[in-house]
Parts: C-alpha cells; structure tokens; sequence
C-alpha cells in the first residue's frame, strides 16, 4: 500500500480489533493533519479494504475490515447569475447581428425566461415551434427518455419508435417569441428545404451555418463562454432555471 505508512501494512493482518482500530486513527490523521477531502479518504479507506480483501482470499487472515465510510455531501453552487446581468446578455445578444447571437438569446431565453430543462429545450422539434400561432411544444421530463436518438447529422437512429406527446407551454411572454421567431426565421431562410421533424437548435460552423444538432455538451458550453466573457461567474443550464 503506497498510501499506508511503513509498517501499517503488516499491522492490518495482526486481527480484526487491531486493523480497524488503525484504520481509525489513520482516516482521523488524513482529516485533520493531511487536511485530506472526504472523497479521498473515502479511497483511502477502499485501498486497505481491499487489501485485507485480498489477503482472505490468501488465506492470510479470517476476517474483513468494517469501517464506515467518510460520508460525502456534495457541495455545488445553485445559485445563477442575478436578474440584471442576465437581462444584460440577453439585451446584447438579441440587438446582435450575429445569427450565433440570434440563436444563443433564443436559448436563453427559454433557459431563463421559461425555466426550461435542457433536455426539455433541446428536445423541440421546428414543427413544434410555431410563432405566428404562439405554439410551443415540449416533452416534459419523465418522458424525455422515450425519444428516439439521434445521429448527429439530426436523423433518427430508429425511426420506428413512436414519439411521446408534446405538451403545449402556454404563457409565453411576447419578448421571448420576438426572440424565437427571429432565430426560426433564419433557420429557414439559410435552410429553406429543411425536415420539420429536425431538432429546432442547431450547431453552426465558423461561416454562421447549421453544421449539426445542438448536444448538451455544446449547450453548456455556449452558456459558460456567454457569462465568463461579461465577468460572470459560469453556471449550468439548469442553474439558469
């Protein structure tokens, strides 16, 4: 064991009372001497676990180390950027001529302005998005693993498998349609022969074209590249909801 002191190794096959009194006193001294996380304690403790496992299996000795483990408690900021900021990108996004700005005000949006999940958003469809009758749907979560998957280039792998109810989202503030119809506006005049049964959010490529579906990877992405450029501190999708 690289990580158990000289010594300590041999100690752990001495007997059960004696190994686990000094797994003890060696997560104590991780803790408050190495000031080790509890996720490294945690691999800590499996090492010399599993090192003791495996001397049973040896015959070496009878028994089996049984000592709790550190519990973790995940510690992940929730909060996202205050109203002002994001009332900020959005204004400077959607006064931008950019069709990259166009689309990412869209996105946000419907992340911010409607608290949208990301599976939720990237799962409209251009036939589920209609501005001149104020239609959107989506697929509420619970259901988003019912869709089909698709390839990259936006086809679906298995056309077969039927696709769950969209549910309409009504209540939509004026301003984030102005902001969807200008994006579906130009997704169908730079694609005007474009399947209506594609995703509605595209990747574009550096001369502003429609290159691929929009993956949740790129999605989050966007959203960093957009805060950490303004000064903000980055967050998730979600985080926006």
């Amino acid at each position: 064991l690289q990580t158990v002191e000289e010594g300590a190794a041999e100690a752990l096959l001495e007997g059960k009372a004696q190994a686990e009194l000094i797994v003890d006193h060696w997560l104590a001294w991780l803790a408050q001497v190495k000031n080790a996380s509890t996720a490294t304690r945690s691999r800590r403790l499996w090492a010399a676990q599993s090192f003791v496992k495996h001397a049973r299996r040896r015959e070496v000795v009878g028994y089996a180390i049984e000592v709790q483990a550190p519990k973790h408690i995940p510690r992940r900021k929730t909060a996202g950027p205050h109203h002002s900021a994001m009332d900020l990108i959005l204004l400077d996004l959607a006064t931008s001529d950019d069709p990259a700005s166009v689309r990412d005000a869209a996105i946000i949006a419907c992340l911010y302005g409607l608290g949208l999940r990301h599976g939720e958003l990237l799962s409209i469809r251009l036939m589920d998005c209609i501005p001149d009758k104020r239609y959107l749907g989506i697929v509420q979560k619970g259901r988003l693993g019912h869709l089909p998957v698709r390839q990259p280039d936006g086809q679906q792998r298995d056309p077969s498998q039927p696709q769950p109810d969209r549910e309409e989202l009504a209540g939509i503030p004026d301003c984030i349609w102005q902001l969807l119809e200008a994006y579906h506006q130009w997704l169908l005049s730079v694609w005007p022969g474009i399947d209506r049964t594609l995703p509605l959010w595209w990747r574009l490529d550096s001369r502003s074209m429609p290159v691929a579906i929009l993956s949740p990877y790129s999605l989050s992405r966007m959203l960093h590249d957009r805060l950490t450029d303004r000064g903000l501190d980055p967050c998730s999708p979600h985080g926006l909801r």
